[in-house]
């Protein structure tokens, strides 16, 4: 009996060491998700990318006073794409990204950026 039980609490102590050494592969949709990118180019213009936890996303540009645009609003994500749905322009703006570590090219309408985590 009492070599039943330590085969036992091997076996539950084995368990649990499987599951905590287990890795779960992050998606390329988690990894933009979890982080902040950011790109400044030679005219000083800014752009930021950031998503909520409530699957919402904000593309942020940033001129000069005069030239700032926000594109926000629900985001829907796969592992090439995303679509954020600005109900005030009343337009769906659908961008395809490659991600590369710590960098990320977003394409729209054949120009591409390249942005860093913040």
């Amino acid at each position: 009996m009492f070599k039943n039980i330590l085969k036992t609490m091997a076996c539950i102590i084995c368990c649990i060491f499987l599951v905590s050494c287990s890795y779960v592969e992050q998606s390329y949709a988690d990894e933009l998700k979890s982080n902040t990118w950011y790109a400044e180019n030679e005219n000083e213009t800014k752009v930021f990318l950031s998503f909520t936890e409530d699957n919402r996303a904000e593309l942020k540009i940033e001129g000069d006073a005069d030239n700032t645009c926000t594109i926000s609003g629900v985001c829907v994500l796969n592992e090439s794409s995303f679509v954020i749905s600005d109900t005030t322009m009343a337009k769906n703006v659908s961008i395809d990204y490659k991600l590369y570590g710590s960098k990320l090219e977003l394409t729209y309408m054949g120009k591409t950026l390249t942005l860093l985590k913040k």
